[in-house]
């Protein structure tokens, strides 16, 4: 059981934590429950993201999208009386409204939309760490690139562009976001001394942002390896939950 107060610093949309305390609050009231089944968050996400729909609830949990989602913020549990089984911590969830918030009580299918706008894009590849992106972008052609998030800057950087340039050379680039304006950004540095850093900055959609970025950091192609595109390429159903 968590304390209120830590629940509340780990999920910092307000809408997210009021969905939180009102889905998973501990029987006595005492406290919030720090990590819940999957069974029991899907039923829950997706009645919330529905507006309380039930038929439409139900399409969320069988879409790709919401496959997506599972694959972002579940993980095995540690607890010995329930080895392997999936969960959702606060924490992680807490990541997944940084990432792709915010969360919107009035119109909840604008969060659903954000994820399936970005996850069928063969360039995302969801929350792998630089190591990961390092040996897929080794054996990637030269001008590749994929898209991940960040879980330590979460809040202000959710994402990172890794990418080899057209040297060879694989470097990585967080990418900002400016809740105030919507606005996404990211710093262009030049090896010359002569030339200046620049920030380009784009819209609240972070697809058109990436589309802009490919042309002025050279971004052919995606690097394989993202688990994501399987979510979406077996199937033939339109997605859900539009």
């Amino acid at each position: 059981v968590l304390d209120r107060a830590l629940v509340d610093c780990l999920i910092d949309d307000s809408v997210a934590r009021k969905f939180w305390h009102r889905s998973f609050d501990s029987a006595d009231g005492e406290g919030d429950s720090a990590e819940v089944v999957w069974d029991a968050f899907s039923s829950a996400f997706s009645f919330f993201l529905a507006g309380g729909d039930d038929a439409h609830a139900d399409a969320i949990e069988q879409s790709p999208t919401f496959a997506a989602i599972r694959e972002l913020v579940a993980t095995k549990s540690t607890n010995p009386s329930a080895p392997g089984q999936l969960t959702v911590t606060t924490e992680r969830f807490g990541h997944l409204i940084s990432w792709f918030g915010p969360l919107d009580g009035k119109r909840p299918h604008e969060f659903y939309d954000r994820v399936a706008e970005i996850v069928r894009h063969e360039w995302f590849h969801g929350d792998v760490d630089s190591g990961t992106a390092n040996a897929r972008l080794a054996t990637a052609p030269r001008s590749s690139f994929l898209v991940r998030c960040s879980r330590k800057t979460a809040g202000n950087e959710p994402f990172t562009i890794s990418r080899k340039t057209k040297e060879g050379v694989i470097c990585h680039q967080r990418i900002a976001y400016a809740r105030a304006d919507g606005q996404y950004s990211i710093v262009i540095k030049y090896k010359s001394k002569e030339k200046k850093d620049k920030i380009l900055r784009g819209d609240s959609s972070l697809v058109d942002f990436i589309h802009t970025a490919q042309a002025k950091l050279h971004l052919d192609k995606p690097a394989p390896g993202s688990s994501f595109r399987s979510f979406f390429v077996t199937t033939t159903v339109i997605d859900g939950y539009m």
